[in-house]
């Protein structure tokens, strides 16, 4: 697989042999250390990636920007570090599960667990608005992710017309 340091090894051989081809990540490239284990081979890369990856360049209206300028502010003070897309998955799984207990009816079951999980609508996460049913799983929609593309060494966001 190309997540993890294989995707910037991979990529820096590349660049070695000359090869000039386009790299398409996959969301994992979506961590600092990405860029810090490709150096410039990384210069150009793009990937699919979560909103928190590029938080600060969502439009001022996305109501997972102030969720995420939050959650970053308390990661920070808490660990030292910015936070990154698998800590905001869990901030949204905590969340969800949280909001979930609250609607559950009676005593909490794993059968009212899931139903409670089931009937989500609109939770406001670090990565999108979740919505679920019986028969929706995923939560998030298209509209929920963010293309990327590394250049100067940091993310940034790529905006596709008619598509976002």
């Amino acid at each position: 697989g190309t997540g993890g340091p294989p995707g910037p090894i991979i990529t820096k051989n590349l660049r070695a042999l000359g090869v000039k081809t386009p790299v398409l990540g996959t969301h994992a490239f979506g961590f600092g250390f990405i860029i810090a284990l490709g150096g410039e081979a990384m210069e150009g890369v793009e990937f699919p990636a979560a909103k928190p990856v590029v938080f600060d360049q969502l439009d001022e209206n996305d109501p997972a920007k102030p969720i995420n300028i939050d959650f970053d502010k308390r990661w920070k003070e808490r660990y030292g570090t910015p936070s990154d897309q698998i800590a905001g998955y869990g901030y949204d799984t905590i969340g969800l599960i949280s909001d979930a207990l609250k609607r559950a009816k009676e005593k909490v079951t794993r059968s009212s667990l899931r139903d409670a999980l089931e009937n989500t609508k609109e939770f406001k996460g670090t990565h999108g608005i979740y919505q679920f049913s019986p028969t929706e799983h995923d939560g998030l929609k298209k509209k929920d992710l963010v293309f990327v593309r590394i250049e100067g060494g940091k993310f940034k966001r790529i905006k596709f017309p008619g598509i976002e």
